[in-house]
């Protein structure tokens, strides 16, 4: 797909650019530039600046729009006596281990925009008791339906501020005796999806949850682009009770191909886990080995190609974005080991490093008969001294993974748009998340879950024997 620069040229190159922009591990600011924090002291927190990020192209885009590009999602919880202290606790567990929660956008004079990470930023929270206007017979009564309503065009007409933060809004309305709507808004230019469905899962200890948004996409777009009217007569149908009730199974509805790469549940993660780490190899590199294997089994081909996509900054101490990847390509050939895709995917991690950098523009990518698969690293781990910047190889071996099928390979079903493979190293499921479009036990893509799940549990069998 492109031509990859020799390992003298790379080492080269990044020399190059630590030098030029004053850059410590993945992109991180040693010190503020005179411009970035004259932005900090305008916006009132150059004193409390942690450090910052060089945002990338995709964000950059983003951010001179000056939208918060808000997601919204809504779960009915079951509400007792310790629903509010708990998740007001958890909320703020959240924002001390994730960057993202304490993060705001400066506007730098001359210079390209950074995301700026503080010390400590108080969660937001908010609570109240609506239960005296519900309706025993409803989930949601016509006046809460309402009261919803009118927060989320505020959110929508009033969005937290970019340069100030925080850059989302936490609100639980209690609507009955026994439950409660939590409502969840957030900058989608922070954040990608699956990002937020992680963080969801963690705030509900319920794994990673698809909130009941209910095609609220076109909600937003009429009300923003000024069709008040028909924005009205499209909320009153969606809000009509069915909220998603909570905890919400990770397994429900799925194939029993699907459920079949749980491999034993949770258990599945640990086992990888103590495989890879007896012998020095990553779980990312399991995973493609056995994806490539599997592959291979279904097309009766020597070689299989993957265009794997890496979150950019892979060696940040910081959350990466899925929305802002960059990829490169995986080729597995029959009789690869398990070292030769761990060197290829340490080799294409420094890759998309370089190219995460400022002023660097994505590889072009031809999409057409590829797998991809999404590498996403999931946070930074705090030592005692604070936070560290994590190798390529300790980057690698805390991802998540997700597969996007494109169904034009030779062996694809026609007609169905594609499928997500997600891997949650935290609870140890391979699932398929979000993107499930009516798959069939018997077509490419279940047979595709099937053989990962054999050649998964071939390769642990064998190497526990």
């Amino acid at each position: 797909l492109f031509a990859a620069p020799t390992p003298a040229q790379l080492s080269a190159y990044l020399a190059e650019e630590q030098e030029e922009n004053a850059l410590a591990d993945a992109g991180l600011f040693r010190t503020l530039t005179p411009a970035q924090r004259a932005a900090a002291r305008e916006a009132g927190i150059e004193e409390r600046v942690e450090c910052v990020y060089p945002a990338c192209g995709t964000m950059e885009n983003r951010l001179w729009e000056q939208t918060p590009w808000p997601q919204v999602a809504f779960w009915l919880l079951p509400f007792d006596g310790s629903t509010v202290e708990r998740l007001q606790k958890r909320l703020a567990e959240l924002a001390r281990a994730h960057q993202s929660l304490r993060s705001v956008f400066l506007f730098p004079e001359g210079e390209r925009p950074v995301q700026a990470v503080l010390r400590d930023y108080p969660p937001v929270f908010f609570y109240e008791d609506r239960s005296s206007d519900g309706d025993a017979a409803e989930a949601l009564s016509g006046k809460q339906k309402t009261y919803l309503g009118r927060l989320v065009r505020y959110d929508l007409t009033c969005p937290p501020e970019l340069t100030r933060g925080p850059l989302y809004r936490v609100r639980l309305i209690r609507t009955g005796e026994d439950r409660a709507v939590l409502y969840w808004l957030i900058s989608h230019t922070l954040l990608d999806g699956q990002s937020m469905m992680g963080m969801w899962g963690e705030l509900l200890d319920s794994g990673a949850v698809m909130p009941d948004d209910r095609e609220m996409g076109r909600y937003f777009t009429r009300l923003l682009h000024g069709a008040r009217d028909e924005a009205e007569a499209y909320w009153s149908e969606l809000f009509d009770g069915r909220l998603t009730a909570l905890p919400a199974p990770v397994e429900k509805g799925m194939k029993s191909s699907v459920r079949s790469l749980k491999a034993g549940g949770g258990t599945l993660w640990r086992r990888l886990s103590a495989c890879c780490r007896e012998r020095g190899v990553t779980v990312a590199a399991a995973l493609h080995f056995c994806l490539g294997r599997a592959l291979l089994s279904l097309t009766g081909e020597a070689s299989c190609a993957f265009l794997s996509v890496s979150g950019g900054r892979s060696g940040a101490s910081m959350e990466l974005m899925g929305n802002f990847t960059y990829a490169f390509p995986f080729v597995y050939k029959r009789g690869d080991s398990l070292r030769d895709c761990q060197e290829q995917l340490a080799r294409a991690a420094a890759y998309a490093w370089v190219w995460s950098l400022p002023g660097r523009v994505p590889f072009p990518i031809e999409q057409k008969n590829t797998l991809i698969l999404d590498v996403i690293s999931l946070f930074g781990q705090r030592v005692e001294s604070g936070y560290r910047s994590l190798t390529a190889t300790e980057a690698l071996d805390i991802i998540g993974i997700k597969a996007i099928v494109r169904l034009n390979l030779r062996q694809a079903e026609r007609g169905v748009p594609g499928m997500m493979l997600q891997y949650d190293a935290w609870s140890g499921h391979l699932c398929t998340g979000s993107y499930n479009p009516s798959l069939v036990d018997e077509g490419f893509a279940a047979k595709l879950l099937k053989g990962l799940s054999h050649e998964l549990e071939a390769w642990l069998i064998q190497r526990e024997a």
